[in-house]
């Protein structure tokens, strides 16, 4: 039968996992310990940030508009390449 392995494994780790948690003596369950298998919390810093001048700001503000027009040109030419390699390539093979 297909994925009874699979299926055998699960009842096994499930039966490990009881072992865990039950007294080999009494054979009722314990309580489980969480705490000792949750991770401590990571310490985070609270993020700081220094003033800019109005001129830095302004020519950052240029300077990403610059990169945004280049960016905005490249992908014109890119898409009428394709669009052009498109017509071509149709224009040979169907007509």
């Amino acid at each position: 039968m297909i994925g009874s392995g699979f299926i055998k494994d699960m009842i096994n780790s499930t039966r490990g996992n009881r072992a865990l948690v039950k007294s080999n003596e009494t054979g009722v369950y314990n309580n489980f310990d969480r705490e000792a298998y949750l991770t401590k919390p990571k310490k985070r810093k609270a993020p700081q940030y220094n003033q800019a001048s109005k001129a830095y700001m302004k020519q950052l503000r240029n300077q990403l508009l610059a990169d945004n027009l280049r960016t905005s040109r490249i992908r014109k030419l890119v898409l009428a390449g394709s669009v052009a390699t498109g017509l071509i390539l149709f224009s040979l093979l169907f007509l």
